[in-house]
């Protein structure tokens, strides 16, 4: 009953995707059980730019550790997942699998009626008063991921929700969330210390390395670097230090010499940076502004859209054909996904580059109006 009046959101894709090749960050594992054993804290912030593996890593705690009662990840792809309605029921539901007297307590409540309330009032009538005659042995937290994405609802978003309300909680309900370092987000819990993964820590660069060995053992990779007679830890060595420590650059760099894009016996030819490896790859995949001006408008589309689209909605909102733009998609599967028979961004960095908020260069940057335009 409580699961099908209060329909919490499903994150599997995510947790799974995000649990791929996961490694590392027991430094940070470890801080959060510090963190739990403390009594002055009640709110665990990890921030970092873009690319750090943030999500990962809260996708990994939340998923596997014994205190996690709930999770939830404002998505800018998914407008559900930033609604703060949505997240207050989402995260009651969660909360009944994992506390009995909780969920003894919402087998009285309206959740009719509930519902459908102010997200304000349903977090205080679903979640903080039921939760007053809770007592568990430890303490447990929610887990909530970007934080900052959540801000594009508007003035009144989860972020916003959970900083007015967090002194109502019981003290034992804490929050583990993670967000990029906007002012906003960090002056609503100013009086937390937030807990930042520097891509050039010493941990992180550790992280890094065993993640690119790891990857490196793999049979299909191993081939390739011994083809081109090179060392698997000289490579290690040169994509961390390209990509500066930060984690989704060394994925895709990853992908790229899987894919042939990048040669390993020529390190000096790997792009610079995050940034580098989108300007490359757009380089290489549109060689003329005539070839990527045909593509524009579906990136566009892709990135204005609240919700994934598949091929067919696309082509139908452009009016193209669905076939020739199934094969346009495939250019650049690497950096949209086709997930669920729908596509979106892999990162959200990836469509900041496109709309030009990471870079002066204007080359490949696309026109977000036109795209809400055609939506």
């Amino acid at each position: 009953r409580i699961f099908s009046k209060l329909g919490p959101l499903d994150f599997s894709t995510e947790i799974a995707r995000l649990a791929r090749d996961f490694t590392g960050r027991e430094w940070l594992r470890s801080e959060v059980d510090a963190w739990l054993a403390q009594q002055d804290s009640r709110v665990f912030i990890v921030t970092g730019d873009p690319g750090t593996g943030k999500s990962a890593a809260l996708a990994n705690i939340a998923h596997r550790h014994p205190a996690a009662a709930a999770f939830h990840f404002c998505l800018s792809s998914l407008t559900d997942s930033l609604d703060p309605g949505r997240f207050v029921r989402s995260m009651a539901a969660q909360l009944a699998t994992q506390l009995p007297d909780y969920r003894r307590a919402l087998d009285g409540a309206d959740l009719d009626g509930l519902g459908a309330a102010d997200p304000s009032v349903a977090l205080r009538r679903l979640v903080i008063d039921p939760l007053k005659g809770v007592h568990p042995e430890g303490p447990v937290f929610v887990a909530v991921d970007a934080l900052d994405e959540a801000c594009a609802y508007g003035a009144r978003n989860i972020g916003r929700l959970l900083a007015d309300r967090l002194d109502d909680l019981p003290e034992w309900l804490r929050l583990v969330v993670t967000s990029r370092k906007v002012p906003q987000i960090l002056d609503w819990f100013s009086r937390f210390r937030p807990r930042e993964i520097d891509a050039d820590s010493p941990e992180n660069r550790a992280d890094v390395s065993t993640y690119l060995l790891r990857k490196f053992q793999d049979p299909r990779l191993a081939a390739i670097l011994e083809r081109s007679g090179t060392n698997p830890e000289a490579t290690a060595e040169q994509v961390s230090l390209k990509g500066k420590g930060n984690f989704l650059y060394v994925t895709q760099a990853v992908e790229g010499i899987a894919s042939g894009r990048l040669d390993p016996s020529k390190p000096d030819s790997f792009p610079v940076g995050l940034v580098g490896i989108y300007r490359s790859f757009f380089e290489r995949v549109f060689p003329t502004a005539e070839s990527y001006k045909t593509f524009r408008p579906i990136l566009e589309v892709i990135t204005a859209a609240a919700e994934p689209l598949s091929a067919a909605q696309i082509a139908a909102i452009l009016g193209r054909d669905e076939f020739e733009l199934r094969g346009l998609l495939q250019t650049l599967v690497v950096f949209l996904p086709e997930r669920g028979g729908c596509y979106r961004a892999y990162h959200k960095s990836i469509t900041d580059w496109l709309a030009g908020s990471e870079r002066e260069d204007r080359t490949w940057s696309i026109d977000e109006r036109a795209g809400h335009r055609a939506v």
